[in-house]
């Protein structure tokens, strides 16, 4: 691409969608600099926070956009919290509520790096806090252990 001013070049691409959990816009990229389109020119440098979509109760699956980044991140790496805990262990995109995170607020750190080093994004919008599924029992009586859908009746 050859452009008739010595500034550098910057393209926008935001891509809005919705991937099968309902997890918000996917990503923006912006890529700046005097090298190719989409070639890195520095360290990662995060733009937007990232998402969580989920609901906040146990056995629910939580799952974390990126966020968006400068500078054509290669590799996304992901820290769940628990009140601003690091939960250890879980640092995949998505993380499935337990018992520990009752009453807990939810949240997530992601790590973005590519050739030039490595940046954190700040910290997750917050999912909680996280409950306990209503107990529909009568008191004293055995709880079902088959699932409940829609005409079944206990």
């Amino acid at each position: 691409m050859t452009t008739t001013t010595d500034s550098p070049l910057i393209i926008l691409a935001q891509v809005y969608g919705r991937l099968p959990h309902s997890i918000g816009p996917t990503s923006m990229n912006e890529y700046t600099g005097d090298g190719e389109e989409g070639e890195a020119t520095g360290p990662p440098e995060n733009v937007d926070a990232p998402y969580l979509d989920g609901t906040a109760m146990v056995g629910e699956t939580l799952t974390s956009t990126m966020g968006n980044w400068t500078n054509v991140p290669d590799d996304y790496k992901y820290a769940w919290y628990r009140d601003g805990t690091a939960i250890a262990g879980e640092t995949g995109e998505s993380y499935v509520l337990g018992d520990a995170d009752v009453g807990k607020v939810i949240t997530a750190v992601v790590t973005a790096t590519n050739s030039f080093g490595t940046a954190d994004s700040p910290q997750s919008n917050g999912v909680g806090p996280v409950e306990t599924p209503a107990e529909s029992e009568e008191p004293g009586q055995q709880p079902s252990r088959r699932a409940p859908y829609p005409g079944r009746r206990r």
